[in-house]
């Protein structure tokens, strides 16, 4: 059974792991697999084939890459990474394949050179974390060592944010309310001391979902939220649902009235299309406050949820009419 503890940070991050893997091993040429080509249209062929998800195939070609590509060069790390990754990837998974991607990750992670360290690092994290083939053990505990590995050897790269977040995951999932909490002094740490995270919208994301459903703290789980907005949350379409959140926690939890309005408007404003502008409407009446019609084809929509956040859209509150 899933653990819906890390379910936020999975659906954010796990999609971009090919993606990831595809821009680090890129090269030119494509064709089938022959003694004739060279390493680097080789490499090409193996990405291909990694994108069509040819795992075998993949595996193969890039060990003739490495059979032929000078040691130590770029193009035999760029080949190694993708076979370990073809080997991790592997489906149906097993203890030998799960053993040799181990292998060859922590070849690239020791010799900590180029972008092959820190991706190989971040998924040796991941071998650790998850189980992937029926017996493997989940070892959290190692999870959490290699994911702070990451942030302290390589703090100023975008994947120090992911380790991150990974990191407070491999604490939540045990659902221990002290676990819970200390993956969010992970993240808040973290933040404190890069402001500028590019992830930051969605590690806020993410502390709210720990806040509230874990911990019942509606106040905190309501402030990440307006600093997300503030930011621009980064969920892909549903920011509405992030505003209804707030909304909903404000008025039922907190008692702020004002936030409460504050954020139904924005529903109807800026989300018109969403499955609550209607309903932030009823709440507003519901409240004595006048809501905004919802215009659906509102030319200015795109502006108004690009300008500075958050209420960068809210006029003052109307009373309704008695």
């Amino acid at each position: 059974m899933t653990n819906p503890s890390i379910h936020p940070a999975r659906r954010l991050l796990a999609p971009a792991l090919l993606v990831v893997a595809a821009a680090v091993i890129a090269g030119c040429g494509v064709g089938g697999a022959s003694v004739n080509k060279t390493p680097e249209q080789l490499v090409e062929q193996g990405l291909d084939e990694l994108g069509r998800y040819e795992f075998a195939e993949a595996y193969e070609t890039f060990a003739l890459v490495r059979a032929k590509a000078p040691a130590g060069s770029e193009v035999r790390r760029k080949a190694t990474f993708a076979q370990a990754v073809a080997c991790h990837q592997w489906q149906p998974a097993s203890e030998a394949r799960i053993s040799e991607a181990e292998s060859l990750y922590l070849q690239l992670a020791d010799a900590g050179e180029g972008e092959e360290a820190v991706q190989s690092l971040l998924r040796l994290g991941r071998l650790a974390e998850l189980s992937d083939y029926f017996g493997d053990k989940e070892d959290l505990a190692k999870a959490r060592e290699v994911y702070q590995q990451v942030m302290t050897r390589w703090p100023q790269r975008p994947e120090a944010g992911e380790a991150c977040l990974r990191l407070a995951a491999a604490w939540a999932q045990t659902l221990d309310p002290a676990d819970v909490r200390k993956g969010i002094a992970v993240i808040d740490a973290w933040l404190k001391a890069h402001p500028d995270e590019p992830k930051a919208a969605i590690m806020l994301q993410y502390l709210s979902e720990l806040h509230w459903t874990f911990l019942k703290d509606a106040k905190n789980s309501v402030a990440c939220l307006v600093e997300a907005d503030r930011r621009g949350f980064d969920c892909d379409g549903r920011e509405w649902q992030y505003c209804w959140r707030i909304a909903r926690l404000a008025e039922e939890q907190l008692k702020d009235r004002d936030l409460a309005i504050r954020y139904y408007r924005k529903i109807i404003i800026d989300y018109p299309k969403s499955g609550s502008a209607w309903e932030s409407q009823q709440e507003l009446k519901r409240l004595g406050v006048e809501p905004p019609p919802i215009r659906l084809f509102d030319p200015t929509a795109v502006a108004r949820k690009s300008a500075a956040r958050p209420g960068a859209t809210v006029a003052p509150v109307k009373e309704a009419k008695p």
